[in-house]
């Protein structure tokens, strides 16, 4: 995750230097097909990426608070059974 993170904000980097006219865009070498890239795409790119991120965080956060939950919860006495 930090990877891509690290990579599309590399990615950005690159838009600062590109010539201001209109719809920015660049063109990647690939294997095959030529591709475009345009800012906007990075730009969603990187907010998916952020929201993957934290949607991650989120759900590790749960899960611990789950965990605690149910540790505090086995600690407590129970009243007598009927």
């Amino acid at each position: 995750m930090l990877v891509m993170i690290i990579e599309t904000g590399y990615l950005l980097s690159y838009y600062p230097a590109a010539p201001q006219g209109g719809f920015p865009v660049f063109q990647t070498p690939g294997a095959g097909l030529s591709s475009w890239v345009s800012a906007f795409g990075m730009v969603s790119l990187m907010a998916l990426t952020l929201s993957t991120f934290t949607e991650q965080i989120v759900l590790i956060l749960s899960l611990r608070l789950l965990f605690r939950t149910k540790q505090a919860f086995a600690e407590v006495p129970q009243g007598p059974e009927k």
